[in-house]
């Protein structure tokens, strides 16, 4: 059984396979996306999706399950289910960097200054990390964030041209926040990252850019970012000098 619905009409339809419910879920999800449900918006009763998609109250409870825990949506006991506001939920989880003292993004309040960007095909690590196929292109844009000389950041920022196509002429100035940016210049909602942390020594680029001697100690970290349609959408690698933060990692 394949769900439809009335608010599909005049659109193109995608085709969902698998149990009910995960097909209610890409529904639902499709309906967040295109805007027809909008951030804050009060989503419909289990009972009134149910008899809209012709499924049981059961499934549709399901579902709202499903994309509850997708972070899509907020349940609020005894007023309703809400369209979550997915940039914010999204570029606040995907910032680790803490400051020690007050807990809030260490990147806040610094100056970022891009130094270098070009497109070429991608090597065999980014087409591995980023999942492309052989020969495909990728931007890389390297930049430095510094807020005073307790925190120094120096950053490669890999994005596949596939997905972003115009990320040239987007990224100037670039933020310094790179999940906000791009949430709201490309529309590509980051939902989750596989990061990598170790401590190296500086090479000559990392010790220039950071300001220190080469082979001074520097904590390295990537972060490999899916997006919510589970894409690889960039690759990240970081060198920083943190002498009033913290790598801080939440598990839930």
């Amino acid at each position: 059984m394949a769900i439809e619905s009335a608010t599909t009409a005049g659109r193109e339809r995608r085709t969902y396979a698998g149990p009910l419910y995960v097909q209610l879920i890409g529904r639902l999800r499709d309906r967040i996306r295109s805007g027809d449900w909008t951030a804050g918006m009060v989503l419909p009763s289990e009972s009134d999706l149910a008899r809209e998609y012709g499924v049981s109250v059961g499934t549709a409870r399901k579902a709202l399950e499903g994309l509850e825990d997708g972070g899509w949506i907020i349940r609020k006991q005894g007023r309703g289910t809400f369209v979550a506001d997915l940039a914010d939920l999204h570029k606040d989880r995907l910032c680790r960097f803490r400051s020690l003292e007050t807990g809030e993004d260490s990147f806040l309040g610094s100056i970022s200054t891009v130094i270098g960007q070009e497109q070429g095909e991608a090597s065999d690590a980014e087409a591995h990390d980023l999942d492309l196929d052989p020969g495909a292109d990728v931007v890389r844009t390297a930049r430095v964030c510094k807020r005073d000389s307790r925190f120094r950041v120096f950053e490669r920022l890999i994005t596949p041209v596939e997905y972003f196509p115009d990320m040239q002429q987007k990224t100037e100035p670039l933020p310094t926040n790179l999940f906000a940016m791009l949430i709201e210049k490309f529309g590509a909602i980051p939902q989750r990252s596989r990061d990598r942390v170790c401590a190296r020594a500086a090479t000559d680029d990392v010790a220039k850019h950071l300001g220190v001697s080469v082979g001074s100690p520097v904590l390295m970290v990537e972060s490999l970012i899916w997006d919510i349609d589970d894409r690889r959408i960039a690759l990240i690698e970081r060198w920083a000098m943190l002498e009033d933060a913290a790598y801080e990692v939440e598990l839930s």
